[in-house]
């Protein structure tokens, strides 16, 4: 995934970096398996590695998914089974210095190349290349090797090797592209999509 050229910007003052949003409504989820999470420790699904994001539960699909800032978006994809992550979209927030990925949508509402809000509905939560109706969100340090990179998967530039147990080497590369969600929305004073009021969880 190429990380877009910065636009040009008048450098003489700093440019704020705007509100930010929790990806859907925290009043219509629960908080499922978080960041680093993983099944030797009892928090995350065998077979998975370690968990790079958060993920957001409902009981049923369609529940409306926003963008957690301004940006572009980067990567707007359909389901491939093979790789994971259903339907998926990548957005670069270019105040923040990071990127934002949305997976298993019902529904994507953006293109890549187009512009967002914060708070633009890009989607709607579903069950794509998952089996339960949840939406998973990752916060991104820096550029992707492929828009479903997952370090727990060698076809998308995960260790090569992966193993069932804890694995400092894949345990590093998650930490080398992925920050934790729920502390980075938190310390932003993220609004709720619907109340447009902070909420912190």
């Amino acid at each position: 995934m190429t990380k877009p050229p910065p636009p040009k910007r008048d450098t003489s003052t700093p440019t704020p970096a705007g509100p930010c949003y929790w990806p859907v409504d925290l009043s219509r989820v629960r908080i499922g398996p978080r960041f680093m999470g993983h099944a030797a420790l009892g928090t995350y699904r065998s077979g998975y590695g370690y968990h790079t994001g958060i993920d957001f539960l409902s009981n049923a699909p369609g529940l409306k998914v926003v963008a957690m800032a301004d940006g572009v978006v980067v990567s707007s994809t359909p389901t491939a089974s093979r790789w994971g992550y259903g339907h998926n979209v990548v957005i670069y927030h270019a105040q923040l210095g990071l990127y934002t990925r949305y997976s298993h949508l019902y529904a994507r509402d953006v293109k890549e190349g187009q512009r967002v809000t914060a708070g633009q509905q890009i989607g709607r939560m579903g069950t794509s290349g998952t089996d339960n109706v949840h939406l998973h969100f990752d916060v991104i340090k820096v550029a992707l090797p492929n828009p479903r990179f997952n370090p727990h998967n060698p076809a998308t530039g995960g260790v090569a090797r992966p193993l069932a147990g804890l694995d400092p080497v894949e345990d590093a590369l998650t930490r080398k592209y992925f920050s934790d969600p729920l502390a980075f929305l938190n310390g932003r004073s993220a609004m709720n999509p619907t109340t447009q009021k902070v909420v912190h969880a």
